[in-house]
Formats: structure tokens, sequence, C-alpha cells
């Protein structure tokens, strides 16, 4: 909510919105913001989990009349990808991809700038974009 709206959101509009107390709604979208401006972990370590997704509305009927296949799902999917790596109860990273569909290049690239090699194991799916990793050294891919 406080992303779509023009100029953020205001904790009174907040609160009559989610029909929680003023102060609970302030303290909650302070806590929210205070985590959108934490840019300071600088690698993520230990034990690692990394998945992609893709987001976006499903189209309507009435949207999109000509083409029937824009609803697939997956990566046939004309929907952005989103990359996100997280340390297990710690940090979180995401990344969009810029070409809506995610290679193992890419993903190499992101777990290179973004992870600590030496002092890592990541868990991932069976994605075949993954298994290139296991050529680092010292680093452990495990699919789960």
């Amino acid at each position: 909510m406080m992303a779509n709206a023009k100029k953020s959101l205001s904790s009174s509009q907040a609160s009559r919105d989610l029909n929680l107390r003023l102060a609970t709604v302030w303290k909650m979208m302070h806590k929210i913001r205070k985590a959108m401006a934490n840019d300071e972990i600088k690698l993520l370590a230990k034990i690692l989990e990394m998945d992609e997704t893709y987001v976006g509305g499903k189209p309507r009927k009435y949207n999109d009349v000509d083409n029937k296949n824009n609803s697939l799902r997956g990566r046939g999917t004309s929907k952005e990808c989103v990359v996100g790596i997280i340390e297990r109860n710690g940090n979180v990273k995401l990344f969009h991809a810029k070409n809506k569909s995610i290679k193992s290049e890419d993903l190499m690239k992101i777990v290179k700038e973004n992870v600590d090699i030496n002092n890592s194991i990541l868990f991932t799916d069976e994605y075949r974009g993954y298994y290139k990793m296991n050529k680092i050294s010292e680093f452990y891919v495990y699919w789960q």
C-alpha cells in the first residue's frame, strides 16, 4: 500500500484501511521504511536459499482478446522475473531480471556479487540454471 500510493501513505489512512489502531500502524510503517532503506548488507554467508519466481497479474479476458497464450505460468510467461537469496534466520536480497527470463550466467553473476562463496552453502531447487554453480571452487550447492 505504501509503494502504490503516489506520495506514500499516511498512517491515518492506513489505519482506516486496515482497521487497526493508529499507533500500531504508525510503528509498523516506520519499521517498513527502515527495512526498505537498509542497504548495508555486504555479502550473504552461511546457509543460504535461492529461488526465482515470476510476478505480475494474470491477464484478464477483456484486456487481451487476441493473445490467448499470454497467461502461461513459469518460464513461458510474460511476467517479470525476480530472484531472491535469503540467509536462514537472516538477511534477504532480491533481484529483478532485466529480460524477463533468467539464465545460468545471470544467476552466477548474482551469486558472485552478493554471496561470500568461501563461507556459504546454497540450497536451491532443481532448475538447470543452478547446475554450473558447483564449478565455483569451495562452493556447495544442494538441490531440494
